[in-house]
């Protein structure tokens, strides 16, 4: 099964005015259930934080519509790691 996984990051050490503070990733993952779709995301959004100064301000799973433009996201699947560059973090 499909999920959308999004995940919202802070880097603390830009300014509040500047349009990198915030941002969003997004991303497919194939899992087995809601649980485990965002309990993966949310480990790899841990990892990619590890060692930076991004923060997580929040993470959950938004409907999935099947089109083009969610077609266009990364897909990963449920227990399974992968590239920065893949992610498109």
């Amino acid at each position: 099964m499909i999920h959308l996984y999004v995940v919202w990051f802070q880097d603390d050490l830009l300014p509040e005015d500047d349009q990198d503070y915030e941002w969003v990733a997004c991303m497919l993952i194939d899992a087995d259930s809601k649980e485990k779709a965002l309990q993966w995301g949310d480990h790899l959004s841990r990892g990619y934080i590890k060692n930076t100064n991004l923060i997580i301000l929040k993470s959950y799973l938004d409907e999935y519509i099947n089109n083009e433009e969610n077609n266009q996201l990364p897909l990963i699947k449920y227990g399974k790691s992968y590239t920065d560059d893949h992610i498109g973090w």
